[in-house]
């Protein structure tokens, strides 16, 4: 009898479990919902720090070894366990023969060698910050070429880098690849000149003999050879010179404000707002909903022809930012329409960034303009954080598989219209993409 009686009540309870865990289930696979919390494995607690350098340092392998392939989603879809277990325990055991800087070089190989573009240790991250040369480097068709530089570095900005200490800069550029994490050929375009621009790593691969300074080569504009002697610094607060200044044109629209989250502009000529939407996050003091608001009353009071929305620069962050400006879009039929609506993508375009961009091709007559994206379309991602004891190396690791295109796999999303940089393009302060979207 006493069984009966509790029978109802226990049926009740499993029924509100299976109900939680479904909808739990369920908010996992909302695009722009995160995973609940309490479904996310956690790292393990760390140990307590061993008396000796060696002993450390196997103790945040070791932690390596065994927290990321239990905290990511499917650590082994493109390694095997077997060959990143001997990794690790190949590096162990070489500890007391490397010195630091080498050790961090093999962690990073480790974390890169489960290709994963969202999977990626952090050397630049504090505590560790190993420091980076005060230059900006971009990848173009012309070549590695520094596009900004401190002050005491000014004659390299426009200069093309041909040389890494006594080695040829594609030879070097070999040798950082295999410690960039990527899913695609753009994504390692787009990240090498961050491990060039890192003396450190380049003493820890044994490219250059000292870690405080590099020597670099460069091929001007002219065509003549010169060599500098950089080094690196952690914080650099000096404003840098931009290769626009330098050869006297202005800075192209897309340019004027890198940092901001996002913002737009007005011109007049052809009728057309540009947004830049560069972090998938909200801004504090300046809510994304107001933003769309403000932008749209714009667009609604001046009758505008035209929308540019730019996500070339975007990293990602949260993919359901942009929801707003996406239904305010589509609730403009005159704006959604073939020819007055652009999204310059590019290599730089990642993450939910790119899950914004696959959206609006998708439910919008959007044309994607620009340079294939660093992302991939079928990724892993959702990142979590953990640090290795002992050093405090930051290792993001994915939790969700984003399968957006189920009957193909393509390594990028690919632009409707192409529209890359040249040398020739920045020297006179041009921005090709922005010119095709606002093409007549």
């Amino acid at each position: 009898m006493k069984l009966r009686r509790r029978w109802p009540v226990f049926a009740s309870m499993v029924a509100t479990v299976l109900a939680l865990f479904a909808a739990a289930y369920a908010l996992t696979q909302a695009s722009y919902l995160p995973t609940p919390a309490f479904l996310m494995k956690r790292p393990a607690p760390t140990p307590t720090p061993a008396d000796t350098r060696d002993a450390r340092w196997r103790q945040a392998i070791e932690y390596l070894g065994s927290q990321l392939p239990y905290l990511h989603v499917n650590p082994y879809f493109k390694i095997s366990e077997a060959t990143f277990q001997q990794s690790v325990t190949q590096l162990a055991a070489k500890v007391p023969d490397l010195n630091d800087e080498q050790i961090i070089v093999e962690m990073l190989r480790i974390v890169a060698s489960l290709g994963d573009g969202h999977t990626k240790a952090f050397p630049d991250a504090k505590p560790v910050s190993l420091p980076n040369l005060p230059l900006k480097i971009v990848w173009l068709d012309d070549g590695l070429v520094v596009t900004a530089a401190s002050p005491e570095y000014a004659q390299a900005v426009g200069a093309r880098i041909v040389e890494v200490g006594d080695r040829a800069v594609l030879q070097v550029c070999d040798a950082v690849t295999p410690l960039i994490a990527a899913d695609n050929e753009v994504q390692l375009l787009n990240n090498t000149p961050t491990y060039l621009a890192m003396p450190a790593i380049l003493y820890g691969l044994g490219l250059i003999p000292q870690r405080d300074y590099v020597t670099l080569g460069f091929e001007a504009q002219d065509g003549s050879r010169f060599r500098l002697v950089l080094r690196p610094v952690s914080d650099y607060s000096e404003p840098f010179i931009w290769i626009y200044e330098k050869a006297g044109v202005q800075r192209p629209l897309c340019e004027e404000d890198r940092q901001a989250f996002y913002w737009y502009r007005y011109l007049p000529v052809p009728n057309t707002i540009y947004v830049q939407y560069n972090v998938c996050a909200e801004e504090k003091g300046k809510p994304f909903r107001a933003f769309v608001d403000e932008v749209f009353s714009l667009i609604d009071h001046n009758q505008v022809a035209r929308l540019v929305l730019d996500v070339r620069y975007n990293g990602g962050g949260n993919e359901g930012v942009l929801a707003p400006l996406i239904k305010e879009i589509k609730a403009r039929p005159a704006l959604d329409a073939p020819g007055k609506l652009f999204v310059i993508i590019g290599r730089g375009t990642f993450s939910s960034a790119l899950q914004n961009a696959i959206t609006l091709r998708r439910e919008t007559k959007a044309i994607l303009v620009g340079e294939p994206t660093g992302g991939k379309p079928n990724h892993y991602g959702e990142v979590r954080h953990f640090r290795l004891p002992n050093v405090g190396l930051l290792v993001q690791y994915s939790t969700r598989y984003w399968h957006n295109y189920p009957k193909g796999d393509p390594l990028t999303l690919e632009p409707d219209i192409s529209a890359a940089v040249t040398m020739n393009d920045l020297l006179a302060g041009r921005d090709p993409a922005l010119e095709a979207a606002l093409r007549p």
